[in-house]
Order: C-alpha cells, then structure tokens, then sequence
C-alpha cells in the first residue's frame, strides 16, 4: 500500500503540447499497454484495443483528425466555432515542431 501513496503523492501531468520527443520506447509502451488493459472496466466493454501511431503514421493520423474536425458537420456546427478554430490552429502548431 505503502508504494501505491508514494506513487499517487508523486504523480505529475503534462499538458499534450509539453509532451515532445523522444517518445516512450518499444517496449516501455508495451508495458503501459499491459498496465493499462487492466485497469477497472465498469462498463465491461474488455476486450481493450488500442492503436499505436509511430513515425509518418503518427503524422498521417493527425492530418486526418485536424481535416475531420474542420470539415462542417451538424456537430461542429453546434460547437462555438471560435473555441473549436482555436483547437485546431494548437494541434497544427504543435504537430509543425
């Protein structure tokens, strides 16, 4: 228990922009991919799937989500269009570093 308080009072978090290379390795995010698939599951919705995005695939991704979120649908169209402007014009400054 005593490993558990330690690591709690610890803990740090990062902002996504502060997040810069180099990445976790290989097997460090096979290692957070185990710890993660077992974490509590409330909505029993196990079997976990997750999808790694490396090199020119992590760029592709991104290219398709920033042209998802500015594409106009009933959804954005709901959102206040500056916030949403606003997110897009970060996510395209941080993937131009």
């Amino acid at each position: 228990m005593s490993d558990a308080i330690e690591l709690l009072s610890t803990r740090t978090s990062f902002k996504a922009v502060e997040l810069t290379a180099p990445g976790p390795s290989a097997a460090e995010i096979d290692k957070l991919l185990t710890i993660a698939c077992r974490v509590p599951d409330h909505g029993k919705l196990r079997p976990w799937r997750f999808i790694v995005f490396e090199g020119d695939a992590r760029v592709a991704a991104a290219v398709l989500l920033l042209q998802e979120h500015s594409a106009p649908n009933i959804r954005t169209q709901k959102l206040n269009m500056s916030s949403s402007s606003a997110s897009v014009s970060r996510m395209r400054r941080w993937l131009s570093r």
